[in-house]
């Protein structure tokens, strides 16, 4: 058996799921990075985090994050609310600053202390200085780098550019059967690909050339024309090992062909059926296919074989097929050997049994002869009649006209046999290529959220 060939197939509902997954796939991306709604930043290291949210808690995603290269912001301090001047600034215990309710005026005048405070606050407002730069950097326009609108303008940009990518990437899938990557050429492809294992089936001899099914049909056509030549039957009750059916056609009473159907094929179940309704007259092998609609394919088995019949009622030689033997047989019609077949005198008296020739059966001139010559006959009056008769016996012989037309309808009967007998091969051959839809599991994994 040959190896089977598996060719996965995208049919069109898998088309209608994987259009609906990559579009909510898209999007599901343009969602993600055009909401303007931003409500709150947080630093983290060298890294901005922006929320849709006014508080976040620790469990809350950011909409999108900015990486500052080289950049530390986690020490930069915020302004301190609800400032009170001059009052005395603490420290908490997160390293964050606030007003510590006591006014410098109250603490000790030491000018240590006076000192200190200065140097602190000179400090601090280092800090908030920086502080304050960076807000405003963050502040700044779409053209400021670093800022968040900078930022919001660079990823919808971005995702302007992947989503017009993403645009011609469905161009193509739905463009014509002449651009590369598209569904329609995909399919031609395939097309081109299965006719180049089958064939064109515009290179079939047949009248019907748009499908198969018509061409065998009309193959049967020509079969019924001669079923004298053996009664074609299906045996289905020998299986082939390892095959799933096996169907045995059979002309008569002998196999001429076996169509096995692998397991791993897409055929659900398969009947032997006479004359099914809506079909033509026949044996049929009746396939119902592992499919959502389980369709049927009807093949008529009489149309799988050529089988040339003898013609009957033949005028001058009968011939004869034995269906049990295939063995051909020859006889001469009698009466059909006339003066127009023989040659003159080419009858010998050898060939005729004794009494079977009456004079009365013989041309006038020969009794007018025999009454004459009855009492004396000679040998070189019959001669020429035995010499003719030996030539019809030679054309008899191996190597004759006569018997080389008997081997030419033996051959005949032999290329008919070897033709049934290709077909058998190819339809095998045509089984041997699996064809699996893509399962919704295969189209659901090109998406990781689907």
């Amino acid at each position: 058996m040959a190896n089977t060939t598996k060719i996965t197939l995208i049919t069109l509902e898998n088309q209608r799921l994987y259009d609906g997954l990559i579009k909510k796939y898209i999007g599901t991306q343009i969602s993600n990075a055009t909401k303007s709604s931003l409500k709150s930043v947080s630093i983290n290291g060298n890294t901005l985090k922006f929320y849709t949210e006014a508080k976040p808690s620790a469990e809350s995603v950011a909409a999108f994050t900015i990486e500052l290269p080289e950049t530390d912001l986690s020490d930069f301090m915020h302004l301190i609310k609800n400032a009170t001047a001059g009052d005395v600034i603490i420290a908490n215990a997160n390293g964050s600053v606030a007003d510590g309710g006591v006014k410098l005026a109250d603490l000790a005048k030491s000018a240590d202390v006076t000192k200190e405070i200065g140097d602190a606050k000179t400090e601090l407002n280092k800090k908030v200085e920086a502080n304050t730069t960076a807000i405003a950097k963050l502040n700044g326009a779409e053209d400021a780098e670093g800022s968040v609108a900078k930022a919001v303008k660079d990823a919808k940009d971005a995702l302007q550019t992947q989503i017009t990518a993403n645009k011609k990437v469905l161009d193509k899938l739905d463009g014509a059967d002449t651009v590369n990557g598209s569904v329609k050429k995909q399919v031609k492809d395939a097309k081109a690909a299965v006719e180049a294992k089958i064939g064109n089936l515009e290179g079939l001899t047949t009248t019907a050339k748009n499908d198969l099914v018509g061409a065998v049909n009309e193959n049967k056509a020509a079969i019924d024309s001669a079923k004298t030549a053996g009664e074609i039957t299906v045996d289905t009750a020998t299986t082939t090992e390892g095959m799933a059916k096996s169907y045995t056609i059979k002309q008569g009473g002998k196999a001429v062909a076996t169509i096995d159907i692998p397991k791993d094929m897409v055929v659900k179940s398969g009947v032997v059926q006479e004359n099914p309704k809506g079909q033509e007259a026949g044996t049929y092998l009746v396939l119902t296919l592992a499919n959502a609609t389980e369709d049927t394919i009807y093949i008529n088995v009489g149309k799988l074989v050529d089988i040339y019949s003898v013609k009957a009622n033949a005028t001058q030689i009968q011939l004869a097929i034995d269906s049990s033997t295939r063995e051909i047989s020859a006889t001469i019609v009698a009466g059909s050997v006339g003066t127009a077949e023989l040659a003159d005198g080419a009858v010998v008296t050898a060939k005729i049994a004794d009494g079977n020739v009456t004079k009365a059966k013989l041309a006038k001139t020969v009794q007018d002869s025999l009454n004459k010559a009855d009492s004396a006959l000679q040998e070189a009056d019959v001669a020429t009649l035995r010499t003719d008769v030996a030539a019809n016996k030679a054309s008899l012989a191996e190597g004759g006209a006569t018997a080389n037309a008997i081997k030419a309808n033996k051959e005949a009967a032999a290329k008919a046999q070897g033709d049934a007998n290709a077909l058998a091969t190819r339809v095998k051959n045509l089984e041997s290529v699996e064809y699996v839809e893509a399962t919704e599991a295969e189209i659901k994994a090109m998406f990781p959220t689907a």
